[in-house]
């Protein structure tokens, strides 16, 4: 997991009218956006900007849009775009759609999940549930999945607020360090409002946490401990990825995605089907082990978007779909595909009878020239007619004179 100093992100504003800026200069550490799109970046020291997936995310780091500054749609095109941003530790609570697993963030993008409720509430208090937000399935690769929080366990990151309004901030060791006065401006007012109670935390958790105090701190420890409080922590990626690339991404996780919600409509119609002929006294067993095996398959689909894999999402998506349209294609006979097949089949002697007279008669009358394989195809025909046994005969009879005629 990467970090950034200072600011940048990309983030959607779902749900917000598109604030209008006036535009000006702006450098590394500056949010920025261009009018042309409803788009927030921060602009980082890395010369990239980097997004946020969510309202959620971009809320865990700053409380307003005040500092946001625009540049043209051009200069903010020249900006390289970077990886996405993630959930600042000590705020939000992570879940994702499909699962129930409620995760807490540590410092580098790392979820930490909760083992039960009764420890969510003994961190955060009965009110734990409204710091939880749902994350794109999309964007959850961004994050490090680390290992169950222990029993008694304080999370890395977490932020608290003593009798004495003193702001502490949990380290990795377990003890806290003193951070107000480090934090300025947006973020410190974004930790503050997720600050939890430091001496309610000590009594729910039996434990006595360990104060370390901005005075306790050399300069050079200080500076480490204030640099990385004003640093955003954003996914680590194997390789750069640009614009387009990115993009790609996002539009193959919402292609997938769309395909997905397609198929669980088809879902539905095919369950509907089979519930109307059931009733009918139709045999709907090869129609319901349609649906039973596109099942299976959407709920793979769904796993393979959680991972980010929108490519194999969408195939297996697909791949529901055709078997579900065939499961609901015909409302008339229990057993879609097949029963129409009988249907053609039922067909089939009147056209193949109809055919083979004709052809049949070509034959013959054509016999007088022909060769003696031309007599072979009468009789081939004539034995797959539908006809009685004395035209049978009859027809060999005439194949026989025929075969006199050429002797």
């Amino acid at each position: 997991m990467k970090k950034v100093f200072a600011l940048f992100t990309v983030f959607a504003l779902l749900g917000y009218s598109t604030p209008q800026f006036v535009q000006a200069a702006a450098g590394p550490g500056d949010l920025i956006m261009s009018n042309d799109f409803p788009t927030v970046y921060v602009f980082g020291e890395d010369g990239m900007r980097h997004p946020f997936p969510n309202e959620a995310t971009y809320f865990s780091w700053f409380e307003s849009f005040d500092d946001i500054k625009v540049i043209s749609a051009e200069d903010l095109a020249s900006l390289p775009l970077g990886d996405t941003v993630v959930v600042q530790p000590g705020t939000s609570l992570l879940k994702i759609p499909s699962d129930s697993t409620v995760y807490v963030v540590e410092p580098g993008g790392e979820l930490r999940a909760l083992s039960s409720e009764d420890q969510a509430v003994a961190l955060f208090g009965d009110d734990w549930s409204e710091r939880v937000v749902d994350l794109p399935e999309g964007f959850f690769p961004d994050y490090v999945r680390g290992g169950v929080l222990e029993d008694g366990e304080i999370p890395h990151g977490l932020v608290l607020r003593t009798d004495a309004n003193e702001l502490f901030r949990v380290d990795d060791s377990g003890a806290a360090e003193q951070i107000d006065g480090l934090v300025a401006g947006l973020l410190g007012v974004t930790l503050a409002d997720f600050a939890l109670d430091f001496e309610e935390l000590e009594l729910e958790l039996e434990v006595e946490i360990h104060k370390v105090h901005t005075e306790d701190l050399d300069e050079i420890e200080t500076e480490h401990l204030r640099e990385g409080l004003q640093t955003i922590d954003v996914a680590d990626e194997d390789e750069d990825h640009d614009l387009n690339e990115i993009e790609l991404e996002l539009a193959d996780a919402e292609e997938a995605e769309d395909e997905i919600h397609e198929s669980e409509d088809e879902l539905n119609d095919a369950l509907e089907t089979v519930a109307e002929l059931e009733l009918e006294g139709v045999d709907v067993a090869e129609r319901q082990a349609l649906i039973d095996q596109a099942t299976v398959l959407l709920a793979e689909a769904q796993v393979a978007l959680a991972e980010g894999d929108a490519e194999t999402a969408d195939d297996l998506a697909k791949q529901a779909g055709d078997l579900l349209h065939d499961a609901a294609r015909s409302e008339n006979s229990g057993s879609g595909s097949t029963e129409e097949g009988t249907g053609d089949t039922s067909e089939s002697p009147d056209d193949v009878t109809g055919d083979d007279l004709d052809s049949g008669d070509d034959v013959g009358g054509d016999n007088s020239d022909s060769e003696a394989d031309d007599s072979g195809d009468t009789e081939s025909h004539s034995g797959s007619d539908s006809e009685s046994d004395s035209s049978d005969n009859s027809s060999d009879s005439s194949d026989s004179s025929g075969h006199g005629s050429d002797d």
